[in-house]
């Protein structure tokens, strides 16, 4: 603690020149979290955010992060939920809230923070891992999978990303005991898009779990032709 005292000591030298030096500011709340002086906090936060607009924002953004980052998910969440109640729109803050929620696994904790980041970010990428978790932790294998067709139908020019979403619905198909479904939805993502070698490759993958092994030949055979004129345009 004698360390702490110190470099609080140093801290309020440089704040009584500067009231809103925000390095300070934000220094001296972490400072003060360690010295397990929590009373003092809240006002921290604020003089912190006041000090500069932007400045005292993104240096609580940052905070959160770091908090986060150290697995202090408690005080990451104490930060978040002082950013969002001077600004419940801020996105970020949505965001990295949904990820802490996500990480400790708060699951009833979570619909409410997903859909006050869906109306500000409708393509955060926590926001589809927060949903798949939720549905998960309750059992609601359709809906997520629902979800997660409709989130891939949504894909229109990422086929990494479409990618990444089917090997989510595959993990649901096989919850669901439905291989069918696996590969109804690789041929439909596949036929999104043409020109991807990897989707058609996954498409004969799933043909073949099925025994459909003249169909999954030529699926290979496609990705084999797709990769041929890629390879000879460049």
């Amino acid at each position: 603690a004698g360390r702490y005292d110190e470099a609080l000591a140093a801290l309020e030298c440089i704040l009584e020149r500067d009231p809103s030096d925000v390095s300070a500011l934000e220094r001296r709340v972490r400072v003060v979290v360690e010295l397990g002086q929590v009373g003092e906090l809240p006002q921290c936060l604020e003089r912190l955010y006041r000090a500069d607009a932007e400045g005292g924002r993104e240096a609580l953004e940052r905070l959160a992060k770091a908090y986060a980052r150290d697995r202090r998910h408690d005080m990451a969440l104490v930060v978040l939920d002082f950013l969002l109640d001077q600004d419940p729109r801020n996105a970020a803050a949505l965001e990295q809230r949904v990820a802490v929620l996500v990480e400790l696994g708060t699951i009833d904790a979570l619909p409410a923070a997903l859909d006050a980041l869906a109306e500000i970010n409708q393509h955060a990428s926590v926001l589809f891992v927060g949903w798949i978790q939720y549905h998960s932790a309750n059992e609601y294998w359709q809906v997520a999978l629902d979800w997660l067709v409709q989130k891939r139908r949504a894909i229109h020019d990422r086929p990494k990303h479409a990618v990444a979403v089917l090997a989510e619905i595959f993990d649901l198909c096989d919850r669901l005991v439905d291989p069918e479904a696996a590969a109804r939805h690789a041929s439909e993502a596949a036929a999104a898009f043409p020109f991807s070698a990897v989707l058609r490759q996954i498409e004969g993958d799933r043909f073949l779990v099925l025994g459909r092994i003249n169909d999954a030949a030529a699926c290979y055979a496609a990705a084999l032709e797709i990769d041929r004129k890629h390879a000879a345009s460049h």
